[in-house]
């Protein structure tokens, strides 16, 4: 099996962003085509104007339930990159720290073994 390297999420993340962004535009469209519909049922028959309100108050709530859960998805996914970000980042930070410490140590001996060497002359 294969280990993710950065590339392979960068282009899970570009592709996840670019349906975002389509699915948005098909909210986007719904709302339009919602509009339209109420602008034609207007001046229609009290009983044509009726039944149009029954269905755009339907489509309205399907929509609204589905851009819910869509927005309740989009933020479960930021949360789980925020946090696998923040384990990264803390997990190289110890990291970092442990290579300071031990160039530290390094240097600290090298000059120890230096003037030892400089000593013997």
């Amino acid at each position: 099996m294969n280990r993710p390297t950065l590339d392979d999420n960068s282009d899970a993340e570009t592709a996840i962003e670019r349906a975002s962004h389509e699915i948005t535009q098909m909210f986007q469209h719904c709302q339009r085509l919602i509009r339209q519909i109420q602008s034609k049922s207007r001046g229609t028959t009290a009983q044509e104007e009726r039944i149009s309100q029954n269905v755009l108050t339907s489509l309205v709530t399907s929509l609204q339930e589905l851009y819910f859960g869509f927005r309740q998805a989009q933020s479960k996914y930021l949360k789980r990159l925020n946090s696998r970000e923040e384990r990264s980042r803390h997990y190289f930070d110890m990291n970092m720290t442990v290579i300071n410490d031990d160039v530290e140590l390094l240097q600290e001996e090298l000059q120890n073994g230096v003037m030892r060497f400089l000593r013997g002359y």
